[in-house]
């Protein structure tokens, strides 16, 4: 098990509102799923089913008690916590400590519900195919940091060739291919893509079998190449170049397209980052090989304020569970989630089966835990950007195409371009093009304000 992993699977088990997310993300059983690179959401779903299902026996222990104490108060108190202590030390020296060591076991399934449950949730996760909801069409890679395009006009000849060679797009994707490939970055993937609108495949048989179930999240190849030359409004071809790096913990993708019309190529892409995971989720690095009698004695006492609290709020968290299993013995098994999205793709032709976000999106932060890590993004995007342009400058030529024009556009997208990944602008999360062009003038409005 990886890092990545290990932290979700831990904090599932003391972050109730992240494990509902997860869950309540993966009880949708017919919108695609995003797909989150690095996590091993089959082992992440078997955890989250198990924190939750310690969480209603602490919460029945601690109803029991709030009951009692009605009746006699101090063996209620007592009981609630004693209940909340032990319940702390076991996750902390059985849970958290065993996901922290090296040779974690995998969980086996805790029914044959579950796992039905994991192997549904394994072809929810797109993978060649990506069915998109809303605006965006890359759900799950994170927050877009860049992005560039421009026409090429195919009709105007080298003057130093005889005339343009006749070419089609499989030809450009491949030497872009190859010529990423040739960086030799490690953990580098680059993959087929159709991107596809989730409101659109409703009368598509062949993506979408039952209106009831999942869409087809994979094709084979051969299904998917034809979309390389179509122009469809609602479909489209990309290709996908990822890098893995820290552990997972950054991950980089650029969405690569070209569409050929009579006479131009348009060229298109788009760059995405996912940033490290939240560092509340990484507690489980802190956990010591054993509890000092410090630690057992602040959780100790700790345990009285959290009971009080928590043995409240078993009673209301008891009786919706209670009325939920009741609901579903009712309704054949079915839960209320799936029967509101039947109906609603009953009464709603234009239903969204898109993904609107992953697992990994959920956890990830809005800020680099090292300086490295945004050097190491920076770097991954500006060479992988100039091999990919590289390249295109090198097919172009070599097929007669003059490429004059392309060389300045070249050195306008190498030199420009500002790029935000945070929530405020300061110089840790703020990256500056342009040059000297962006930096003088934003000197000379910084000493008009000063002067003012």
């Amino acid at each position: 098990m990886n890092n990545i992993t290990k932290y979700f699977c831990s904090a599932v088990y003391y972050d109730p509102l992240l494990r509902s997310q997860i869950i309540d993300l993966l009880e949708n059983h017919v919108n695609a799923l995003a797909e989150s690179p690095g996590l091993d959401i089959e082992e992440l779903l078997k955890h989250a089913y198990r924190a939750r299902s310690r969480s209603m026996i602490k919460h029945i222990f601690l109803m029991i008690s709030f009951g009692i104490g009605i009746i006699f108060f101090p063996l209620g108190i007592l009981i609630a916590w004693i209940s909340v202590f032990i319940d702390r030390i076991n996750l902390e020296n059985s849970v958290l400590r065993k996901l922290f060591s090296n040779n974690t076991p995998n969980l086996p399934p805790n029914s044959f519900k579950t796992q039905q449950f994991i192997s549904r949730v394994k072809d929810q996760i797109c993978k060649n195919v990506i069915y998109y909801s809303g605006y965006s069409p890359f759900p799950g890679y994170g927050s877009k940091i860049n992005s560039w395009s421009f026409v090429v006009d195919t009709d105007k000849a080298d003057p130093l060739k005889p005339k343009v060679q006749q070419f089609n797009l499989n030809e450009i994707y491949d030497k872009i291919e190859r010529d990423v490939n040739a960086l030799g970055f490690k953990n580098l993937d680059i993959e087929d893509r159709l991107i596809v609108n989730g409101r659109a495949i409703r009368q598509n048989s062949k993506l979408l079998p039952n209106t009831l179930s999942l869409p087809v999240t994979s094709l084979s190849p051969q299904e998917i190449k034809p979309f390389i030359n179509l122009k469809n409004k609602n479909a489209r071809y990309y290709q996908m170049i990822r890098v893995r790096d820290w552990d997972d913990e950054i991950v980089f993708t650029v969405f690569f397209s070209v569409t050929q019309t009579s006479k131009f190529l348009f060229f298109e892409a788009n760059y995405y980052i996912l940033t490290p995971i939240k560092e509340e989720y990484k507690r489980i690095r802190s956990i010591s090989s054993r509890l000092s009698f410090r630690q057992y004695f602040k959780i100790f006492f700790t345990s009285l304020f959290v009971s009080f609290l928590e043995g409240l709020n078993s009673l209301f968290y008891v009786f919706i569970k209670i009325t939920d299993w009741i609901d579903m013995l009712i309704h054949g098994g079915r839960s209320k989630t799936e029967r509101f999205i039947n109906r609603n793709i009953k009464n709603n032709p234009d239903y969204d089966y898109g993904a609107t976000r992953s697992i990994r999106e959920i956890g990830s932060s809005n800020l680099y835990a090292q300086y490295f890590q945004v050097l190491d993004r920076d770097m991954y995007m500006k060479t992988i950007e100039k091999k990919i342009l590289n390249s295109i400058q090198d097919f172009l030529e070599s097929k007669g195409i003059d490429t004059t024009e392309f060389r300045e556009r070249e050195t306008k997208i190498l030199n420009e371009g500002i790029i935000i990944t945070g929530g405020s602008i300061n110089a840790q999360n703020i990256d500056i093009g342009k040059k000297e062009t962006i930096i003088g003038k934003t000197i000379k409005t910084l000493s008009r304000t000063s002067n003012d």
